[in-house]
């Protein structure tokens, strides 16, 4: 469809068309001199237009003379529809802009500064899930490195305050679905700057499930398995998708600290230390016997053992990529 932004006339010369994946935007080539250097120049001189052969078959056009200008494809139409008619006069049309990553690279990609401080305006009311998106879209623009530096500080820093723990992640994806990306890539952000994930946990003599924060972007969870442990305790640790995916090939190297409370004084004891313990898996599960305590009886009360696991993720490699989390698997871990 034509867009006619006040009211210009595609048959003035004075008119130029941006065409964009099959759209026309119509702009005011005066306008886009004044705003723009990189269309200074396309319109001053005999910039060549390749592949575009001349009327008569001669040569290529050069772009001065030609009446429709073709914008990349891999800006969104919205942010291209959105800058011609803010150039066009209409400030108020930045309120309708959903991508403001992709605005603030096609303003660089032809040099048009004049709308970026209102664009960075109603960067101000956005949380911190769309300031992370923005900083992925601006990363390799010179220009905005700053920039990006400040919106990824600003969203880690939040995002560490108001995530405390794995269920805070998790309820984030269920009531942002479209957002689901920038929780999973901040939560990794904030996992890289994060020495190591604690949390306690009580188990019967039966498997048992926990979640551990420090991989659930990564699609796994911690399970802690203990057989007869009133005999002899033995105990297993694994992590396993929470999707069920394919796991084959997958390896998760992480140090692991274990220790289990006495019910007398809730005093700490260690039952399991490794500096670096390999997970690998041809079937489906990572799993690695971590310690044979002969004392869990001891420490046993109302049926129970009460746990502490510290876990410090060292290296991870082939985990399958978390798609989606419903609200039953949070609840029934």
């Amino acid at each position: 469809p034509l867009q006619q932004q006040n009211l210009l006339d595609p048959e003035d010369d004075s008119t130029i068309l941006l065409e964009h994946k099959g759209d026309i935007f119509a702009a005011k080539k005066s306008i886009l001199i004044r705003e723009s250097p990189v269309f200074a120049s396309m319109f001053g001189e005999n910039w060549n237009s390749p592949g575009k052969e001349a009327r008569d078959g001669d040569q290529a056009h050069s772009v001065k003379d030609l009446r429709v200008v073709s914008v990349p494809d891999n800006f969104d139409p919205a942010s291209v529809q959105i800058l011609i008619g803010y150039l066009n006069g209409s400030k108020e049309v930045l309120k309708s802009m959903t991508d403001i990553g992709d605005m603030l690279c096609l303003c660089d990609y032809y040099g048009i500064y004049s709308p970026i401080e209102d664009i960075l305006n109603r960067l101000k009311q956005c949380n911190m899930m769309t300031g992370y998106e923005v900083a992925q879209k601006i990363a390799k623009v010179d220009l905005f490195k700053d920039l990006k530096e400040s919106l990824l500080l600003v969203s880690l820093t939040m995002a560490g305050n108001i995530w405390r723990n794995w269920q805070d992640i998790m309820n984030s994806v269920l009531q942002n679905e479209s957002k689901f990306d920038a929780i999973t890539g901040l939560a990794t952000e904030l996992v890289s700057t994060t020495a190591e994930s604690k949390f306690r946990f009580k188990v019967e003599q039966q498997n048992m499930g926990k979640t551990c924060p420090i991989l659930v972007a990564s699609n796994m969870k911690w399970m802690f398995s203990f057989q007869n442990f009133q005999n002899y305790g033995q105990m297993q640790l694994g992590c396993t998708s929470f999707n069920d995916e394919d796991m084959k090939g997958a390896k998760v190297t992480a140090a692991v600290h274990l220790q289990v409370f006495n019910p007398q004084d809730w005093s700490p004891s260690t039952v399991g230390k490794r500096d670096q313990l390999v997970f690998t898996s041809t079937s489906g599960v990572l799993i690695q016997q971590v310690m044979n305590h002969s004392q869990l009886s001891g420490f046993a009360k109302d049926g129970f053992l009460y746990m502490e696991a510290t876990i410090k993720v060292l290296e991870v490699e082939n985990l399958p990529k978390l798609q989606t989390i419903t609200e039953k698997q949070i609840y029934d871990l």
